[in-house]
């Protein structure tokens, strides 16, 4: 599931969708993704989503609803960024550098 940020809190109100989450939560960490991505080198351009991460991706971390991360795919060259809660299980066979 990926969504944009205006889809993710409309949703917010249906308590199945996802408990763990408030939308002055998300505005106050929208505000924190958006300034990691300009340090780490995102222009601005783009559209904002949030991703649902299962929680069997991190590790069960919380309370098995999973996670969301932010993430933005950069319009002139595709780079992608992501924000997460916690860090991604990186398996280091997959390294593609």
């Amino acid at each position: 599931m990926m969504m944009t940020v205006e889809e993710f809190v409309d949703r917010l109100d249906d308590p199945y969708f996802c408990p763990m989450a408030t939308e002055e939560q998300v505005n106050r960490e929208l505000s924190e993704a958006e300034e990691l991505f300009m340090d780490a080198g995102w222009e601005g351009d783009g559209i904002m989503r949030i991703a649902w991460i299962p929680p069997f991706i991190n590790g069960c971390y919380g309370d098995g609803f999973g996670d969301f991360a932010y993430f933005v795919k950069q319009s002139n060259n595709g780079t992608c960024y992501v924000c997460s809660h916690n860090p991604f299980p990186v398996n280091p066979d997959c390294d593609v550098s």
